[in-house]
């Protein structure tokens, strides 16, 4: 779960290999997003300001997910993927296309 203090943040969540659904949500300060347990999920500024996020943990055990689907293989925005990864738009948008994704 996250809780956002200060700020404007984009979070969200890739549902199971089968699907591949990304869910998303442009949270502001005082909203709270609940993540599924062992699914890809992430949180990204995209304010003007700094952004300040409290995170918590319902589980001591993640679970699991095969990522490269989960981030690739889908309709999760490029810019999302890029700035959640730290992988250039160039090597985002490849992958996206080997995996089957869009966006």
């Amino acid at each position: 779960m996250i809780y956002v203090v200060e700020g404007t943040v984009t979070a969200g969540f890739v549902s199971g290999v089968a699907t591949n659904t990304v869910y998303l949500n442009k949270l502001s300060k005082g909203e709270i997003m609940i993540f599924p347990q062992g699914l890809v999920h992430f949180q990204v500024n995209t304010g003007t300001e700094t952004a300040v996020v409290l995170a918590t943990y319902g589980s001591e055990d993640p679970g699991t997910q095969i990522i490269s689907p989960a981030l690739f293989g889908n309709n999760l925005p490029s810019l999302l993927v890029e700035k959640a990864t730290n992988i250039d738009e160039a090597e985002v948008k490849k992958l996206k296309v080997l995996l089957g994704g869009s966006g």
